[in-house]
């Protein structure tokens, strides 16, 4: 084996591997950060200007699906608990500023705490939430960030 003068080999860096690693690593953020801020404000500008007749043509075939997974499970809804959210949930709805009114909320009855808005304009929540806020005001605060969620859009972005 015959040493070969390294200095002006073209493969061999004269910086130290790591530095080279950091300022790979470095570049490589700042590309996905930039990447990820401007798919997020485009994403921001892009939904204004989709109808509500769309987005609900976009969701709509949710309801099919999601009708066809659960159609073998249980999820039994629990109309007392439902009502008591349908009045709380329809004078949220006359106070917002929500240009859409096709959305419905029901109680499952589901071992978690938890609450969610659904894009097809279902707001679901599980009986066991319902049963650890007792105050009506305090499950208002629930429903109104549900609603939060068909206000901005969210589903959308």
């Amino acid at each position: 084996h015959i040493p070969v003068n390294t200095e002006h080999e073209s493969n061999i860096s004269r910086e130290s591997p790591l530095r080279e690693l950091g300022l790979f690593v470095l570049c490589a953020s700042v590309f996905l950060v930039s990447l990820y801020l401007i798919i997020g404000f485009t994403s921001d500008l892009l939904v204004d200007q989709i109808s509500l007749e769309n987005e609900s043509k976009i969701f709509k075939f949710l309801k099919k699906t999601k009708k066809e997974k659960y159609k073998n499970k249980k999820m039994t809804i629990d109309a007392l608990n439902t009502s008591r959210l349908e009045y709380i949930f329809k004078q949220l709805l006359e106070k917002s500023e929500l240009k859409r009114k096709d959305i419905a909320i029901q109680v499952y009855n589901e071992h978690v705490e938890n609450a969610y808005a659904f894009p097809d304009g279902n707001i679901y929540v599980t009986k066991k939430l319902v049963e650890m806020i007792p105050e009506d005001s305090d499950l208002a605060m629930v429903i109104a960030h549900e609603l939060g969620h068909f206000h901005n859009r969210d589903h959308l972005k």
